[in-house]
């Protein structure tokens, strides 16, 4: 029973699949640490509970093997988590230079696109599949978010900056999302629900 919630989103760009998996990895790293500590606070409460015969008598004994393995574990996974995102993050900025240029203008209500052959878009934006496209982002009034979930790509387009964003389609069709709805040029054609 999903309720209508989709588990596992479609992935239509070619860095959909690595953010997922980060984010897939991290889901079970916490689960997994979630889960562990949680089996150590049941197991002490019922270790010492009121009546139970386990020695209280105060003393503590010190590991420091244990406290340096169980910091020096932590420090690794927080590295390897933050190399992982960083290499994506550094890749996501980096646009391959034959990419398609885009220019996205934001305004109130509306998203406006203008691509290299003089086209004209206004709250649809219908992208070659296979192909790098970088959309150039600004506004005119206030912040507007360009966000389409298929793609794992977000940038706010900011009154007085221009932001870029860049991505590779991977499916045809018609993909919606919370600016405007992005078509794959392609002859077959779904929705995303």
């Amino acid at each position: 029973m999903s309720f209508g919630i989709r588990f596992f989103p479609q992935e239509a760009s070619s860095i959909a699949g690595s953010v997922d998996a980060l984010f897939y990895t991290l889901l079970a790293f916490a689960v997994a640490l979630g889960l562990f500590l949680t089996v150590l606070v049941v197991g002490y409460a019922v270790k010492y509970r009121i009546g139970s015969a386990a020695d209280r008598t105060g003393a503590r004994a010190r590991s420091l093997p244990l406290e340096m393995a169980w910091t020096i574990a932590s420090l690794v996974m927080a590295f390897i988590f933050f190399g992982w995102g960083a290499v994506l993050f550094v890749r996501r900025d980096r646009p391959p230079p034959d990419a398609v240029e885009i220019a996205g203008f934001g305004k109130q209500w509306i998203w406006q696109f203008r691509h290299p052959g003089g086209q004209r878009e206004i709250n649809e934006l219908h992208v070659p599949v296979g192909k790098a496209v970088v959309v150039s982002l600004a506004s005119q009034d206030v912040i507007h978010s360009f966000y389409v979930p298929a793609f794992r790509v977000k940038q706010d387009a900011v009154p007085g900056r221009t932001a870029n964003v860049w991505f590779i389609a991977t499916q045809p069709g018609l993909i919606t999302c919370s600016a405007p709805n992005i078509a794959a040029r392609s002859i077959p054609r779904w929705a995303a629900g």
